[in-house]
């Protein structure tokens, strides 16, 4: 029997895709109750004690949607499992990123956070990465991996259905009114406009220098046909991608 009726949504991911950005759009609603503080994000569905759900249950305002942000989320199937076992109507958002642009940027925030010393080229296209120990919530190494999104997405749609789960595209949320208005529609709010700008937060700095035209044709390469491949499964718009 499902324990949690009031409507909830769940921004899963995924990392260095713009979340932070999305927040910062959607904050200008009063229809949201955040699930706070948002740094650190709380990630209050990967333990086993749903008692932190309870406590926001109980907080919210009655009418309005109990939202929280936890990129990690779209790692593990055992949380879209528990949105589906525990939640009624739940409903959860992926947002994506132009692969190249989102390995890039895992890269420098990795590095800004003491976690990588590699250079670029090096670190991207290890093939150790995914054997190195780790004491995040998720793989801050799996530059690569993490960017071939179908089968995150898949798990998500294979557990809570296709209607359930909004497929945003950075790029589109960007430059396009109408992404931000089925957005909008999705999230169910009355009180803000798909004609506010949506800008950049949360920015990795990193060095031009690095980047250069054959790391940038080699990751276009490696994504190419995972990219096809999340367009047709998803009916979703790329376009705007390198690949």
């Amino acid at each position: 029997m499902k324990q949690f009726h009031n409507p909830w949504m769940f921004i899963v991911g995924a990392q260095r895709c713009g979340t932070t950005s999305l927040v910062q759009y959607l904050e200008k609603s009063s229809g949201i109750c955040w699930v706070t503080p948002l740094r650190p994000e709380q990630r209050i569905l990967l333990g086993d004690d749903l008692q932190a759900v309870k406590k926001w249950e109980s907080q919210a305002e009655p009418g309005k949607l109990i939202c929280e942000k936890a990129t990690s989320y779209i790692e593990y199937p055992s949380v879209a499992k528990k949105i589906n076992e525990n939640f009624v109507d739940a409903k959860v958002v992926i947002l994506l990123r132009d692969p190249v642009e989102r390995a890039i940027s895992n890269y420098y925030f990795t590095k800004k956070h003491g976690l990588e010393q590699r250079p670029l080229a090096e670190a991207l296209f290890s093939k150790e990465n995914a054997q190195l120990p780790y004491s995040t919530s998720a793989n801050p190494y799996i530059y690569i991996e993490r960017g071939q999104y179908t089968q995150y997405v898949q798990t998500y749609v294979n557990v809570l259905g296709r209607e359930r789960v909004y497929i945003a595209v950075l790029e589109n949320l960007i430059a396009s009114d109408k992404s931000r208005a089925d957005l909008i529609q999705f999230f169910g709010l009355k009180d803000i406009a798909a004609d506010l700008s949506f800008g950049k937060a949360n920015v990795a700095e990193r060095s031009d220098d690095e980047i250069d035209s054959a790391t940038i044709s080699k990751l276009t390469d490696i994504y190419r046909p995972a990219n096809k491949q999340l367009a047709k499964e998803f009916s979703i718009d790329i376009s705007r991608w390198k690949a």
